[in-house]
């Protein structure tokens, strides 16, 4: 699949796995058909780089996380902008949707983490703990966690309900990105000097 002028930095597919999308820094997001490898839309607006993308795994939206210091939502797969996300005051470095649809967590250089309603994009809550930039997000399986990855060290759990830091866990270097296992009990942390399995018992 060719088509970025430059670096993609990120890329996600729908949920029944037919479309991918993939943002870069040609300051676009553009949508692919899997099977044919075609390029069906390319999404315009962006001012910077686009960082990370992600597709809502209820409903026929895209998110899209750009140093332009925004977040924006786009339908899928037409392409149309419907909502640009702003609150954040420095790059935002990646996006992901809860997965019962209900919100949309966005990471940033400014140290925070923003939740948003969906499928309007309504400011929800900001996360404040981290001291450093936020590079990933992820929520649990069922919604209720969101897990933070920062350049402070820390892999931070948060409460989605209450928008409260339930616990910091401390890894030995700078983590860039985060996962859950399907089960919900054990997070992946990828960062500067390795991979990092950590047990979450709730």
């Amino acid at each position: 699949m060719t088509g970025h002028t430059g670096w993609v930095r990120g890329c996600a597919f729908s949920p029944d796995g037919t479309l991918l999308v993939t943002g870069g820094v040609d300051r676009t997001v553009r949508v692919w058909h899997v099977e044919h490898g075609t390029q069906l839309s390319v999404l315009t607006g962006h001012t910077d780089s686009v960082q990370g993308c992600a597709v809502c795994p209820r409903g026929a939206l895209i998110a899209s996380a750009s140093f332009d210091g925004t977040a924006r939502l786009w339908h899928l797969p037409d392409g149309t902008e419907r909502t640009r996300l702003s609150g954040h005051t420095d790059g935002v470095n990646s996006c992901s949707f809860s997965p019962n649809g209900s919100l949309l967590a966005t990471s940033s250089d400014d140290r925070t983490v923003r939740l948003w309603q969906l499928p309007d994009g309504t400011p929800h809550a900001v996360l404040t703990g981290h001291t450093n930039v936020v590079f990933g997000c992820a929520f649990s399986p069922d919604s209720s966690l969101l897990a933070t990855a920062s350049a402070d060290g820390t892999v931070r759990l948060w409460h989605v309900a209450s928008s409260r830091s339930h616990c910091a866990l401390r890894v030995a270097t700078s983590t860039i990105a985060v996962a859950w296992d399907p089960t919900g009990t054990t997070l992946c942390a990828v960062g500067g000097a390795g991979v990092y399995m950590l047990n979450y018992l709730p």
